[in-house]
């Protein structure tokens, strides 16, 4: 029996959330009386960082995390001992429950009720969430290094520098997107990867997996590791109930105390002080308080070092990371404004372009295109982003713009090499087809972009 000879929490629905990017759907629920078996323990930090974070399931660390001060610094993550080492009947209970097509936030979080009385008192959103199975560099999520590492999706704000040779010295916000393994991957079972192949292609309420973020834009996967590396065959995002604990943000007036200011779970998920009573205020900063306390604590736990079992993946796996969109990339996106505009830029393009407008007044300073086009030369990478994430998903809606492109050598060699590698997806197409001819008819262009060209043939069927 769950929560035998225990209180059992109290897990409080508190509000719903509207749909904000990655994720579809979810619920703000409040834990009171959490036993405290999925958490965070301190354990001995560098000096370089501020805080040495370990997540236990029962008495298992799942992943240690060297957490620095600086939010656009990387933390640095290392393997546990395996969740498959954690006896933890709620979490076996609700994974054998969640195992069937997904109905709804509501009946999920029902669903969800054992695993959430888990965690230590405090807020939490349980979102529907689509997630990448990658660790947002371009690798498959479950081929780590269990060793310590830093990981670009592990901060707070990715900052950039600059991007083909155009500074901009900012940051944004990071979105809870990608994913890192709790399960050792020797479990790895083929049969069940082929099953979830199968059944959650073209299946919108696909069994969830279970995800638990703390690591700002990756988060640990507390179930349906096959079910992420069938999505990684499939090319597509792994539909995860993920679990994002609030953080309450206080600030302080010159000469004043600590005022709350608001509640976050993302950049864009949050509540302001005046939802929220004077008690539940009061309740906040008592716990903000003690948690700042905690880090002058000694460590709790004495981690060992990693436990994972790992495997040799097949290239399949390790090529799947290919078909996704990096952490910097979806920085990128957001920097400019190409997050949540992308069908409409796609159709701004090719209605120019269909009117005899040339990219270059499409795309210039005054054309309002891209969020920081106010650099000549910034439309270069946003274009490119613009391709990669197209050909990824096999999204047809630039072919308008890649061929003008191609014909124009709009915006150099590196922007007409991404168009034209967007192109080549398009077999079908008789007048990409022409372009290619064109290319690999000219000495000089075959030079330059044959090697491209051909492969617009490359899985076309012999007549």
């Amino acid at each position: 029996m769950l929560f035998s000879g225990k209180k059992a929490p109290t897990v409080k629905a508190e509000r719903k959330i509207v749909p904000c990017g990655n994720i579809k759907s979810g619920i703000v629920f409040s834990v009171k009386g959490g036993l405290g078996r999925l958490r965070n323990e301190l354990g001995k930090a560098d000096d370089d960082f501020n805080t040495n974070l370990i997540t236990m399931l029962e008495d298992t660390p799942l992943i240690q995390a060297e957490v620095p001060c600086c939010p656009t610094c990387q933390s640095l993550l290392m393997a546990g001992y395996g969740i498959e080492n954690a006896d933890c009947p709620e979490l076996r209970a609700v994974c054998d429950a969640i195992n069937s097509d997904f109905i709804d936030i509501d009946h999920s979080f029902e669903i969800m009720r054992p695993l959430l009385g888990l965690l230590d008192d405090g807020y939490y959103l349980l979102a529907d969430a689509e997630c990448i199975p990658t660790d947002g560099e371009g690798h498959f999520f479950w081929d780590i290094d269990p060793k310590l590492k830093k990981y670009d999706a592990a901060v707070s704000m990715y900052y950039i520098s600059e991007e083909d040779g155009c500074d901009f010295f900012t940051y944004e916000n990071v979105d809870p997107t990608f994913l890192y393994p709790t399960q050792s991957a020797s479990l790895f079972n083929a049969e069940r990867v082929e099953y979830y192949r199968e059944h959650n292609l073209s299946n919108e309420n696909a069994p969830r997996a279970i995800a638990y973020n703390e690591f700002y834009g990756i988060s640990a996967l507390l179930d349906g590791h096959h079910k992420a590396a069938a999505a990684a065959l499939n090319g597509q995002r792994v539909k995860c109930l993920l679990i994002i604990p609030s953080f309450e943000q206080f600030f302080k007036p010159a000469g004043g105390d600590w005022e709350f200011r608001r509640q976050e779970f993302t950049e864009d998920i949050f509540f302001d002080a005046k939802e929220f009573s004077d008690k539940e205020i009061a309740a906040f900063k008592d716990k903000w308080l003690a948690e700042r306390e905690k880090q002058n604590e000694p460590p709790h736990h004495n981690f060992s070092g990693p436990k994972f079992k790992k495997r040799e993946w097949e290239k399949a796996f390790t090529d799947s990371a290919k078909k996704y969109l990096t952490v910097r990339q979806l920085t990128l996106e957001k920097l400019f404004g190409i997050k949540g505009r992308f069908g409409e830029i796609a159709e701004r393009l090719t209605t120019g372009i269909r009117e005899g407008r040339s990219l270059a007044s499409l795309t210039d300073i005054d054309s309002g295109l891209f969020r920081n086009n106010d650099e000549r030369g910034e439309y270069i990478p946003a274009l490119k982003l613009m391709l990669a994430r197209a050909g990824f998903e096999g999204d047809r809606s630039l072919k308008v713009p890649a061929c003008e492109i191609v014909r124009t050598h709009f915006g150099g060699y590196e922007l007409v090499t991404a168009a034209l590698r967007y192109l080549t997806m398009f077999g079908d197409d008789n007048e990409v087809e022409k372009i290619c001819i064109d290319i690999i008819s000219d000495a000089d262009e075959f030079e330059r972009y044959g090697h491209i060209a051909l492969d617009f043939w490359e899985d076309v069927p012999p007549a």
